[in-house]
């Protein structure tokens, strides 16, 4: 298990290579996924006023990861450890295990999810070579609604969450998210409603304290 100072030092090795896109490359081509546990869901209901998840891509002594943690304990300076996780990113499932998750109405049809992936995949190596032409182009962190996670693991069984990097008809990565109990088949909508970071949102670069503490 990670250091809490091993975990700050790996998002800091993303941001030193935030500008060089070949080193990007060899990191995201690593997988295009991770998995949130039922356990992590579990320990950040415990937590009052969570209103999103916090997902960093972390370099491990050149192994890519994310980092989540809820935004209640990133925005606090004094940064309970406990309820930060590293996950390993992979090419993880695409078989018929995967499915929806019940979430608000302005998620996506699984065909869209899928062509989401499918775009990022093929599309990734131009992606990243125009993100360093363009004012905030790399993303150095996700938001994740907390009621996405909510819905899944109130309404299934499922004890895992997929996340799946996406990428919008306009160019935006974001993340998609499934569960793992569910078909393809299933007619209900896929949750997609993340948010790259930066821009920072109106509470400012102070709400994510992992990405201020790891450049300390």
């Amino acid at each position: 298990m990670e250091t809490n100072q091993e975990v700050l030092d790996a998002i800091n090795a993303w941001t030193d290579i935030i500008a060089d896109p070949n080193q990007l490359l060899v990191n995201l081509n690593q997988g295009y996924s991770f998995v949130i546990t039922r356990d992590q869901y579990n320990t950040w209901s415990g937590i009052t006023g969570v209103s999103c998840i916090h997902a960093y891509p972390a370099i491990f002594s050149g192994i890519m990861k994310f980092v989540v943690v809820d935004d209640v304990t990133d925005a606090n300076e004094d940064i309970d450890f406990d309820n930060v996780f590293t996950n390993t990113y992979t090419y993880g499932k695409t078989d018929t295990t995967l499915g929806n998750i019940y979430g608000p109405p302005n998620n996506i049809s699984i065909q869209d999810a899928l062509e989401r992936v499918f775009r990022w995949l093929m599309n990734k190596n131009g992606w990243v070579h125009h993100a360093m032409t363009v004012r905030n182009g790399m993303f150095q962190a996700f938001t994740i609604p907390f009621e996405d996670l909510v819905d899944l693991f109130a309404s299934t069984e499922g004890d895992e969450l997929y996340v799946l990097i996406g990428m919008k008809t306009d160019g935006a990565a974001d993340l998609i998210l499934w569960s793992d109990t569910m078909s393809f088949l299933d007619p209900k909508s896929v949750a997609d409603v993340s948010c790259a970071i930066p821009p920072f949102g109106s509470e400012g670069e102070g709400a994510f304290q992992l990405l201020v503490q790891s450049g300390q």
